[in-house]
This record gives C-alpha cells, structure tokens and sequence, in this order.
C-alpha cells in the first residue's frame, strides 16, 4: 500500500493540515538581538540532560508536512502539521520542536509566546529541554520535547500551533522579518516527499513587502505559497529556508 494512502487512511486531519517550519527572526537595535523560533520536529537523542538532533532515524519518515503562518507587525501564528510513518518495527521516539536565539547581547533563550503539541489530535505534554551545543552566550536554543510511540507500520499526525513575534529592527519605519526554516527536518528516516509552506500577511499591505525568497514563490494578493514535491528529478527545487521581510 502507497504511504499517501496510509496516511490518508489514519487520520482526519488530512483535509485541514497545514505544517509548519517557522522560525522568527529577531532584529533589535544596533546590537542585532535575533531570537529565533525554528519550524520542523526533528528526531532527537537526550544528551547529558539536553537534547541533540540525530543524524537520521532508521525507520521513522517524515513523509509530509504542510506549514501555514499568519505574519503581521504584532504577531506570527504558526500551524505547523507532520504526517510520520514507522516503517519497521514497534520504536518510540523523541521528538524536539526547536526555539532558537540568537545575536549579540542574547543571554538565554527566549521562549514562544504560546506553544501546544498534539498527536493525532490529541494534546500532548511538552518538556522544554535546553540543547547541548547552543548554550552559550549570543547563542541559545531549546527544544519542545515529547515522547511519541509507533506501532509497527503506523502514521501518525502531529500538530503544533504557536505564537511569537515577529522579527524587527530598530529604523524608522522598522523592517520587519519572518523566517522559516526546514534544517530540522530532514533527520528523518528517507526524504521529505511532500511540503507546502504558506505565508497569509494579514495587516500587510502587498506592497509593502521587500523581499521574499526562495524566488519560486506562487503568491496571490496577500497569500505566498511554496510547494515541494513531484518527481525526483532535476525540475524539483531543493528545500531552502523561506525569508519575507516587509515594512
């Protein structure tokens, strides 16, 4: 049987998923203060009380994931959807959402304005556990953390919805940035087969939007679009870290 299938056969949530990689990128001041709130769970291993990225889990897939977010000059709110599939025997497994920050004077990790994790709809406990190899000044990074098992050949849906601000400088008017990033995403078993990233500007004029990137965008009005999936060929375009920065 087809994965799309399986997944499409395990959860209701197929029709409404919207997955989200976010991150937000924070400039304060003329020290660039960058608190930065990463998108895609990620496979993890504990590591002397925090938590490290695995290189790839054997036989967890990512297989999908469909990001929507909706920026505004107060305000990002993230939907993030994950469809995973154990392709192998009965395993559980750790899994980190990522909230990073970084940038001079940064002196510890700022956390998300608001955070909820669920798992095939339903809500999940998450541990915030600081990562090994960003604890340091101007440097920090956190993961959501929860533990998830799998039965042998089984999807599952996981869902994150979270709040932050969005990223700004210290000009007059600000410039305003959001960014998403995918680096954590791709320590799964096997490769992303299929990504959708949306980005709604709600109180955005289209106008006002400076830059926008990667440049393989769909947009309409106040709707950008990105969609990886397709044949394996040379036409794919390779996941890359989304940036939209407006004033």
């Amino acid at each position: 049987m087809e994965i799309l299938s399986l997944v499409r056969g395990s959860t209701s949530w197929w029709s409404s998923a919207l997955v989200v990689v976010v991150s937000v990128v924070t400039l304060l001041a003329a020290s660039v203060v960058v608190p930065v709130a990463l998108g895609n769970d990620g496979a993890i291993v504990n590591v002397g009380g925090g938590v490290r990225l695995m290189d790839e889990h054997p036989s967890v897939h990512l297989y999908s994931e469909f990001v929507h977010a909706w920026v505004s000059n107060d305000e990002v709110k993230v939907e993030c959807v994950f469809f995973l599939w154990n392709d192998g025997p009965a395993t559980t497994v750790t899994i980190g959402f990522p909230n990073n920050s970084y940038g001079a004077d940064v002196e510890g990790s700022r956390p998300f304005r608001s955070f909820r994790s669920f798992v095939n709809g339903d809500s999940t406990a998450v541990v915030p556990m600081p990562d090994v190899d960003y604890q340091s000044y101007g440097d920090y990074r956190t993961w959501m953390v929860k533990t998830v098992e799998f039965a042998e050949q089984e999807v599952k849906c996981i869902r994150n919805e979270y709040t932050s601000s969005p990223g700004h400088d210290a000009s007059t008017p600000p410039n305003y940035f959001f960014e998403y990033i995918l680096l954590t995403g791709g320590h799964w078993a096997g490769p992303i087969e299929v990504a959708e990233i949306v980005v709604t500007l709600e109180d955005i004029p289209p106008d006002a939007v400076q830059h926008i990137s990667p440049s393989w965008y769909d947009r309409s009005g106040n709707e950008i679009r990105w969609h990886y999936g397709g044949p394996k060929d040379e036409t794919r375009p390779t996941m890359e870290d989304i940036h939209v920065r407006w004033q």
